[in-house]
């Protein structure tokens, strides 16, 4: 009867499988599409930020208003419609 043969394999401290090449692949496309994903947040929030300086110059208008700044406000605020508009239309 034949004795069966073991033989030792030593293990690699660097192991290079397809697994860890395929999830550092994946990492990388990742990151590659953060900048994107922020530029696409910060996009979004066009309109909700301009819409928010115009309340803050209206919140400090407020207190004692005179014909200029409210003119002015109102300038201002025809200016960030047409922005958005202009945003939105593309």
């Amino acid at each position: 009867m034949a004795q069966p043969k073991f033989e030792v394999i030593e293990e690699d401290e660097n192991p290079s499988t397809p697994d860890t090449e395929v999830d550092l692949r994946t990492v990388i496309a990742g990151l590659k599409a953060l900048p994107q994903k922020v530029a696409q947040a910060v996009h979004s929030c066009f309109a909700l930020i301009a819409t928010a300086s115009v309340f803050a110059l209206a919140w400090i208008v407020i207190g004692s208003p005179n014909v200029l700044q409210l003119i002015g406000l109102a300038g201002y605020c025809l200016f960030i419609l047409a922005t958005i508009w202009l945003v939105r239309r593309k």
